[in-house]
């Protein structure tokens, strides 16, 4: 049993609905969570590159995803959501096929941008949490889902679910208005950003590819369009939120097809401003509330599934890079 505390879970409390976890028991110590991205339109050379990293190389990922995007300036972004485990990214990374590439300056001349976002995500500071027992994410690196667990839907549940808030403080040290710590070198072009201790970093999925027409459609009808709505809020308020970035993704297959998947990747200074918006903001209380109108209309005929994975991060626990990237990319407004 993965160690989860329950310091905010109230009396005598039931969940009203079952929900699941990544069970580790012991498996790995540190996952390694990797998105790249080209900015722009697709091209071969990007292309090859991945071609190679991803598939024909030692300590490759041991599962990749695909999405895309538009973002805060109207520029479509194809994404690769990658994961390691036990230092086998920093493995991966070390081959210089794969990363002389990424580090050559024929990327500074090339007509779009590319982004690299980097983060390790220690069992301790991590917890997914599942609404059906279909895995997504990083939950496809464990060994087992555990469920159904009590630690959910309740003010606080997911620092209950990180093992390390037991112990440590894991609120931020940064107001907004902090820069954050990052080098530029030629001409700019090219921005290392260091992400700061206690950002929380979550990647949040739904998924309805597995239900029938009537339920697909209450989904999207109902429930989809309150997710977008809180998505807008937090990728456009950060002063309140708190939350530095945030984008809606859409899962497409190898062919460029879109999929029934869809995920939110995004960034807060610390796990106080997701569990703040997911509290009292009415984006979120009009999801949680869609959601549940969703779980009683199709209770055990319900296919839908929603997931996400919540990582604090340690200090030195990432590392961000843009190359010819628009500045309001990803945490590029903060630097």
């Amino acid at each position: 049993m993965s160690k989860r505390n329950r310091h905010n879970m109230p009396e005598n409390f039931e969940p009203p609905v079952a929900a699941w976890a990544a069970e580790w028991a012991g498996q790995a110590a540190v996952l390694t969570t990797v998105i790249f991205a080209i900015q722009g339109q697709m091209n071969e050379s990007f292309r090859q590159w991945l071609s190679f990293a991803l598939n024909d190389v030692e300590y490759k990922p041991e599962w990749f995803e695909k999405a895309k995007f538009k973002d805060r300036e109207g520029i479509e972004n194809t994404v690769f959501v990658a994961y390691w485990r036990d230092g086998n990214y920093q493995r991966w990374w070390g081959n210089d096929r794969v990363s002389a590439w990424w580090q050559s300056d024929d990327r500074l001349n090339e007509a779009v941008g590319y982004w690299r976002e980097h983060y390790d995500m220690p069992i301790e500071r991590l917890e997914t949490l599942h609404s059906s027992p279909r895995i997504h994410g990083v939950a496809r690196l464990a060994p087992d889902l555990e469920g159904p667990i009590d630690e959910h839907a309740y003010p606080g549940a997911a620092r209950d679910r990180i093992s390390v808030s037991g112990s440590e403080n894991v609120a931020s040290n940064n107001s907004l208005g902090a820069k954050l710590k990052s080098t530029r070198s030629q001409e700019g072009k090219r921005v290392h950003v260091t992400p700061p201790a206690n950002l929380c970093v979550i990647r949040s999925g739904q998924d309805w590819g597995q239900c029938a027409e009537e339920e697909a459609s209450f989904y999207l009808e109902k429930v989809h369009p309150t997710l977008i709505l809180g998505m807008d809020y937090l990728a456009n308020n950060p002063e309140e939120s708190r939350c530095l970035s945030m984008r809606l993704m859409q899962n497409i297959d190898e062919d460029g097809l879109k999929l029934s998947q869809t995920f939110g990747l995004g960034y807060a200074l610390d796990i106080f401003a997701f569990e703040e918006w997911a509290k009292s903001h009415p984006t979120h209380l009009d999801i949680f509330a869609g959601f549940m109108v969703h779980a009683g209309k199709f209770q055990e005929r319900m296919k839908l599934s929603l997931w996400h994975e919540i990582s604090v991060l340690a200090e030195h626990g990432g590392q961000f890079e843009y190359i010819n990237c628009h500045p309001k990319t990803g945490l590029l407004p903060y630097c």
